[in-house]
């Protein structure tokens, strides 16, 4: 997805699709959502002189190797939850007690 078509909510995504292999490089959330987690990745997507960037969304498949980095985030209570008025399952944090 490469950005929603207008300043409307909700908004109305606009998508492109990579039909190929790219490079890529970006960062991303994994997060619950009810009981299953859920990954959020925005990057850039290479091939030869043609670039591309925005959130990988829906299904994707990696290609070779896709090298990754976890970091844990301790303290805080973090989960995905639908948002009404945009209509996105969006990232909810707070403190642990």
């Amino acid at each position: 997805m490469v950005g929603p078509e207008t300043e409307q909510m909700p908004p109305v995504p606009v998508w492109r699709a990579l039909s190929e292999s790219h490079e890529a490089t970006g960062f991303g959330t994994i997060f619950w959502y009810d009981d299953q987690p859920r990954v959020h990745f925005h990057g850039a997507y290479a091939k030869h002189d043609n670039v591309r960037a925005g959130c990988l969304r829906r299904e994707s498949e990696a290609f070779l190797v896709l090298e990754v980095v976890i970091t844990e985030i301790l303290g805080v209570d973090a989960r995905r939850e639908l948002d009404p008025e945009s209509g996105m399952v969006l990232l909810r944090m707070a403190p642990t007690v």
